[in-house]
């Protein structure tokens, strides 16, 4: 799907936030959009959200285990330890080829020395947005945020939008709109939170994105142009609250991307004319966007620092936009627009999760981030980094969603298929909901994201010499493998706190076992007529002993994908060596097909019949010290967020 046509070496050009920025390119947007994808998302905070300090943010591995470590017997921490640490080694071991390419990808982009493509960065000073209703500047008014609120009632005026209402809904939204004026915002809170609980936000987002998303509605408020996909049933009212209200500061970011051949024909060109090749390309378009907010005391108080931390962040996104771009050849497709809004909104178990009857995981406290194959927007500063590598595994199509647009029906059809034989594994072997969507893309895009978000957390060696090669190669993996053993523990941190919040007695009565599983024969589960099975999928076998029956009152709800994010991400943690040898391609793709699934049933399999993953996690669900009431150990255990590496 992705034509090359480069030819590949790579210099890094440079230029510093506080050159002059040349005017931007006019930026197109398309009036049509792909079918949105699910991604990292997120819905209702009653707790509080601000950010947690930088500082214990790189230290929060270390402070999850030492919470650990008081609520779980050390005989059984040190074994899954020792356990973690060998599945560790192994993998680094069969998988040192591929790992070093990708060490090398990131340090030549890092390190400014070769690399695949050439590329020039032009940062612009910022951009102060309006604040309020009463402030307006024309120069900025493409990129404002958008006024939902205002939105949403112009919505409503149109009788082609209401009609897809019932006499009931509308009686209920209209008064609650009717509250709100642009010149007195102060209920615009209310309106959020009726929206974030009332299935009728999330049936106006769905109206909106699928009829009503075009250039009539630009016409009339005119940053919708940059801004469409922020409103989506993926981004939670209350994190478009708190954009709206917080995000007023914007950077703008003009990437070029081209062969090295291509730009050194455009430096001799420009030598000979007596012309400076550091003069930005005029056909370039804006490509990156972060929106953020200047008036927090906190950033007040270093605004001097901010300037360098903004780069700082800035060449982090562009290195890991660029990993794609040679890891699949040199290829020069980009996003068409990457939307960064630095909210401090976290992930977090909120008292609505904690006190519902049944917990219903909503995008607000999971979820990070959308792409449509096209735009990419990022809405939460928490665990940035690793929802970028995220979001681009989706838009490069590396997930199980691989299939080229000139691929027939059939393919489509079959591949599938081919994902229902899991799902319907899945909700015979789990106590899940037959109600809820599960998207096992999802937990293919996570893992992915989570060894590449490792790799990436690790400095470079800048001076590196043939003398200091072996020295510096041992010191990487070192730390991959600390990452990875770290990243092991708190992943089973976070499916235990799953599991808690539904009252589950047991690992076993969450995956229907025994406590003591014997060895039996996996049902064959049959797939449609228009496919033949292989032999190899007719003749699995697995430890699979039910003596735990479905029970409906256990089951959680979720609008965002929970099981995939945590618990099928864990399981090819625990079986990553096995997953990257004999499923992933050289380009770290996933492809569905049907010897492809199988294999993925049983590291799924495997996982779910882990004896150390059922031995932590029934130390921590019987465990009395678990959430000792202190300010720390509380935001360790209500965090939500899907790795400990910053």
């Amino acid at each position: 799907m992705y034509k090359t046509t480069t030819t590949r070496k790579a210099l890094t050009h440079f230029k510093k936030h506080n050159r002059k920025h040349t005017k931007h390119t006019k930026h197109t947007t398309h009036t049509t959009h792909p079918k949105r994808t699910r991604s990292t998302r997120s819905t209702k905070h009653t707790k509080s959200t601000t950010s947690t300090n930088p500082n214990d943010e790189k230290q929060f591995c270390d402070t999850t285990r030492q919470y650990l470590q008081r609520i779980i017997p050390h005989n059984i921490l040190n074994s899954y330890n020792l356990y973690a640490s060998e599945l560790t080694d192994k993998f680094i071991s069969n998988n040192k080829t591929i790992l070093d390419m990708i060490f090398n990808i990131k340090d030549r982009y890092r390190n400014k020395s070769l690399g695949t493509l050439q590329y020039e960065l032009l940062i612009s000073k910022p951009i102060k947005l309006k604040t309020s209703k009463h402030l307006v500047h024309p120069e900025t008014l493409q990129y404002n945020i958008p006024p939902f609120i205002d939105i949403i009632k112009y919505l409503f005026s149109i009788d082609a939008f209401k009609q897809h209402f019932t006499i009931d809904e509308l009686a209920g939204i209209m008064p609650v709109l009717n509250t709100y004026t642009t010149k007195h915002n102060n209920n615009a809170n209310i309106i959020y939170d009726y929206l974030e609980n009332n299935k009728i936000g999330y049936k106006i987002i769905d109206i909106y994105y699928e009829k009503f998303n075009n250039v009539k509605l630009y016409n009339k408020f005119p940053s919708l142009k940059i801004h469409n996909l922020l409103i989506n049933n993926f981004t939670s009212y209350k994190l478009l609250e708190s954009i709206e209200k917080h995000m007023n500061t914007l950077s703008i970011c003009t990437l070029t991307l081209s062969p090295r051949e291509h730009i050194q024909q455009q430096q001799q060109q420009q030598h000979q004319n007596n012309q400076h090749y550091n003069k930005p390309n005029t056909n370039a378009l804006p490509f990156l966007y972060i929106y953020s907010d200047s008036d927090t005391p906190h950033r007040l108080k270093t605004q001097k620092h901010l300037p360098s931390k903004q780069n700082e962040l800035i060449i982090s996104i562009i290195e890991r936009v660029l990993f794609f771009n040679e890891l699949l050849g040199g290829i020069t497709i980009l996003p068409n627009k990457l939307l960064i809004y630095l909210t401090n909104d976290t992930k977090q178990i909120d008292n609505n999760l904690e006190l519902g009857h049944v917990p219903h995981f909503k995008t607000v406290n999971i979820n990070s981030a959308a792409t449509n194959n096209s735009d990419i927007i990022i809405y939460r500063k928490q665990e940035i980094l690793k929802s970028i590598f995220h979001e681009l595994i989706h838009f490069h199509k590396l997930d199980s969603r691989i299939n080229d647009t000139n691929d027939t029906n059939d393919t489509h059809d079959t591949n599938d298929t081919h994902i229902n034989i899991i799902l319907t594994y899945l909700k015979s072997t789990h106590n899940i909901s037959e109600n809820n969507e599960y998207l096992l893309y999802e937990c293919i895009t996570e893992v992915l994201a989570n060894i590449l978000n490792n790799i990436y957390s690790i400095s470079s060696n800048v001076l590196e010499t043939p003398e200091t090669q072996d020295i510096l190669d041992n010191n990487k993996y070192s730390k991959f493998h600390n990452n990875y053993v770290n990243e092991l523990i708190f992943s089973i941190f976070q499916v235990a706190k799953i599991l808690k919040l539904c009252k589950y007695a047991s690992w076993e009565e969450f995956v229907l076992l025994e406590k003591k599983p014997t060895p039996t024969t996996l049902t064959t589960y049959n797939t449609s007529s228009t496919i033949k099975q292989s032999s190899a999928h007719n003749t699995n076998t697995h430890t699979h002993t039910h003596t735990h029956t479905h029970n409906i009152n256990k089951q959680f709800i979720q609008d965002s994908c929970v099981f995939s994010y945590y618990i099928l991400k864990l399981y090819i943690l625990l079986n990553i060596d096995e997953y990257f040898i004999t499923i992933l391609d050289t380009k770290l793709a996933f492809n569905p097909t049907l010897a492809n699934c199988n294999k993925l049933i049983k590291i799924f399999e495997k996982g779910r019949t882990n004896k150390h993953l059922a031995r932590m996690i029934n130390a921590i669900l019987n465990s009395k010290k678990n959430k000792s009431h202190t300010k720390q150990n509380n935001s360790i255990y209500n965090t939500l967020r899907m790795t400990c590496i910053i």
